[in-house]
């Protein structure tokens, strides 16, 4: 609050009619700041602010309120789903309630032994996973963080990567030398490693 001249600056407040606690800044200032700590969740508080000038002339406001914010909350997740599948790659996407992080444990069972992540605290959730192997049924759950660090995490879910359908390179560096009676045929293998 401000004041027309140099003053203290002094909030009372409660949750009973009668004011018991108060906060106070130091020094004289026309524009006044105080922190009111260790306030309960939730909670609608009265107060007042007085302000005295140098030789002692006080004002008070009349009695105002305020209402604390409600504890935090873990995210709820919603609307689960897996696109983009490929033979070694899929999306997972989900939706939450409030902004939060983004992560995917997934694997093989419900063990979960890898994980991917995006950054960021969003609503709209999308984790790429790659690495993946053609034609497997992948578990997963997704989880999702709030700013205060509550955390959800979903049940098991699953997909299946589709088969491979992408043909290896040919061979390399293939070479015939003729020989007495056979011929010796040398070459490289492509690097697929479904080769």
């Amino acid at each position: 609050w401000n004041t027309d001249e140099p003053a203290t600056g002094t909030v009372e407040y409660r949750l009973t009619p009668a004011y018991g606690s108060s906060a106070s800044h130091a020094g004289l200032s026309t524009s006044h700041s105080v922190n009111v700590t260790g306030l309960d969740l939730d909670t609608e508080y009265n107060f007042r602010v007085i302000s005295s000038d140098a030789v002692g002339n006080t004002a008070q406001s009349g009695n105002l309120t305020f209402r604390t914010s409600p504890p935090p909350t873990p995210p709820v997740i919603s609307n689960i789903l897996v696109i983009n599948i490929t033979d070694s790659s899929a999306v997972v996407t989900w939706r939450t309630d409030i902004p939060s992080s983004s992560f995917v444990e997934f694997g093989e069972t419900v063990a979960y032994d890898r994980s991917a992540s995006s950054p960021g605290l969003v609503t709209d959730h999308s984790v790429s996973l790659t690495g993946l192997d053609p034609s497997t049924l992948y578990h997963f759950r997704v989880g999702s963080t709030e700013a205060s660090g509550l955390t959800t995490i979903s049940g098991d879910n699953t997909f299946t990567t589709l088969g491979d359908s992408t043909p290896p390179s040919n061979v390399f560096n293939f070479f015939a030398t003729a020989g007495n009676g056979e011929n010796l045929l040398t070459w490289n293998n492509p690097p697929e490693p479904d080769f």
